[in-house]
């Protein structure tokens, strides 16, 4: 079980105004509750959601990623515009982790755009009901646009949107492409980019080079049956298909 803001101890677009902040972590708590709901044996769980009814929410006020922010004066190489309040803010997604922990966790990365260029992750672990950093920014980021990733070969702080996903086979948090990375405003990069919970590292997947133009609004879903996601970018682009497993994309018409 992670302990709050250390690493290691172990969906379509959203964006918030900034008088909703306050709401932000509130919101994904109780979406991260509903889905391990979903997902977990009943007989499985003793936890303070076991009581609760279908279709209420539940607050859930432990902590928030706010509390965990790894630069609060706002000043640092990576802060930005907006710092990391842009986490969530600046049209980014996130998705529901089966395999961390115990109950799951729900998986929250971005900024881009001039937003917050930290790529930091942040998990919200369901069996302890609390936030954690998960993973720590790159000082002084410098991103390859071309690639979609900082001089660690993590990837480049970006617009989300739905297009980030969890493989369970690997226990991986996977971004399949990119939006609006770092600076830039549209466009984005065609690379993969995988972070493995089994040892806490990024690695570069495969590129869409042929079939990418941009993932601004993309949604995605991973394909339990054929284990392999599906990611439909905006703007009549081609649907695509990331096989994990071969490290390779499929382009289909409309």
């Amino acid at each position: 079980m992670p302990s709050v803001g250390r690493k290691g101890h172990h969906h379509h677009e959203m964006k918030i105004p900034g008088s909703a902040w306050s709401n932000v972590t509130r919101v994904a708590v109780a979406v991260a509750v509903v889905v391990a709901a979903a997902v977990t044996p009943a007989s499985a769980l003793a936890h303070p959601f076991d009581d609760l009814p279908a279709g209420h929410w539940m607050e859930v006020a432990n902590n928030t990623i706010r509390d965990l922010d790894p630069c609060p004066g706002g000043r640092c190489s990576y802060s930005a515009d907006q710092g990391v309040v842009a986490v969530t803010r600046a049209w980014n997604g996130g998705a529901f982790a089966s395999g961390f922990g115990e109950l799951g966790g729900l998986v929250v990365f971005g900024g881009g755009h001039n937003a917050y260029f930290g790529n930091e992750l942040y998990v919200f672990d369901v069996a302890s009901m609390q936030w954690s950093r998960h993973s720590e920014p790159v000082d002084n980021p410098v991103c390859d646009q071309a690639l979609g990733e900082l001089q660690d070969g993590s990837p480049c702080s970006a617009h989300t949107y739905d297009y980030v996903e969890y493989h369970p086979v690997t226990n991986s948090f996977v971004e399949l492409g990119s939006a609006s990375n770092h600076e830039v405003g549209g466009g984005g990069a065609p690379w993969v980019h995988l972070f493995s919970f089994d040892d806490d590292q990024w690695r570069r997947g495969g590129s869409n080079l042929d079939g990418f133009e941009s993932h601004t609004g993309a949604s995605s879903a991973y394909d339990p049956n054929r284990d392999v996601f599906w990611v439909i970018p905006a703007y009549f682009q081609n649907r695509l298909q990331y096989d994990p497993v071969r490290d390779a994309w499929a382009t289909y018409s409309p």
